[in-house]
């Protein structure tokens, strides 16, 4: 199944590919043509992000209206809501506890603190601080417990759970979005850049040991129309995925960057929406 946020209040669970068609090619078509299997409608206004737990049947998203909703996603079951109504919710990310999740702040820009939230007991088990700008995407490292963090101050920062220290920084000339591939060896951001009088799309690949050293490779896409708002890389690590704040999807190729496929999508009518997009796991 694709579950979805949409502009709206509601998350939307689209019905499941039946066995024979789980190998089935993704196009605009097949999306088309999916069906809503169920509805949730616990959030009183916008999803802002969902996430999934790599090895458990939970799902959680974060909503503008604070909430912090749990569900089986095996069954579709809510179990848990927690409020943050002092510093919002946005960005919402499963470590690799079950029960523990990153999150970053929405209540304005007076405070873009990470936090590590113990879904247990609602208690904040960390605090990272550094950003000086709203973060835009976080990502947990499959392999450890390090994690990134994309923020509008134009920067890529590292983490890692057992410590509040900052453990290291990447600067962009625009705003970044960072994603992990599968493996968690390769660490690729994505950004809009200048190229003479034109913009063009730049997506860079960095060995997460070596970081500092800079980009392994770089992908420069000219003629891009819009700045990247998500990326993400396929679960055989061969492919990454770009959203663009027009509503377009672009489909490159990891190793050597060419682009694949460009989906058009309808951009969210508010500014403030990006759109993401996700691989399913096969």
């Amino acid at each position: 199944a694709l579950p979805c946020a949409c502009a709206g209040r509601a998350v939307r669970r689209p019905s499941a590919l039946p066995p024979a068609m789980a190998s089935l090619h993704l196009d605009d078509s097949v999306i088309k043509n999916t069906g809503l299997a169920r509805v949730f409608k616990d959030n009183t206004d916008r999803v802002n992000s969902i996430d999934f737990h790599r090895s458990e049947d939970i799902m959680v998203t974060g909503g503008d209206d604070e909430s912090i909703h749990v569900y089986n996603s095996a069954t579709g079951e809510l179990t848990k809501t927690i409020f943050s109504k002092k510093y919002g919710v946005d960005c919402v990310r499963f470590t690799h506890a079950p029960h523990a999740i990153l999150c970053a702040s929405k209540n304005g820009s007076w405070d873009e603190t990470l936090r590590y939230l113990s879904l247990h007991d609602n208690r904040y088990l960390r605090y990272f601080r550094g950003h000086r700008g709203r973060v835009t995407s976080l990502a947990m490292s499959p392999l450890d417990d390090s994690f990134i963090s994309a923020s509008m101050d134009k920067t890529v920062r590292v983490w890692d759970l057992r410590t509040n220290a900052c453990q290291g920084m990447l600067r962009a000339p625009a705003t970044p979005c960072a994603a992990f591939d599968e493996q968690g060896m390769v660490m690729g951001m994505a950004m809009e850049g200048q190229l003479g009088a034109n913009m063009e799309l730049c997506f860079k690949l960095y060995d997460v040991r070596v970081y500092g050293k800079g980009p392994f490779d770089t992908f420069r896409l000219a003629g891009a129309q819009s700045a990247p708002t998500h990326v993400a890389f396929s679960p055989d690590g061969a492919l990454v995925l770009m959203a663009t704040k027009d509503g377009s999807l672009c489909l490159l190729d990891a190793f050597q960057g060419q682009q694949k496929h460009l989906f058009h999508c309808q951009p969210p009518e508010d500014e403030k929406v990006h759109l993401q997009a996700c691989f399913s796991p096969d």
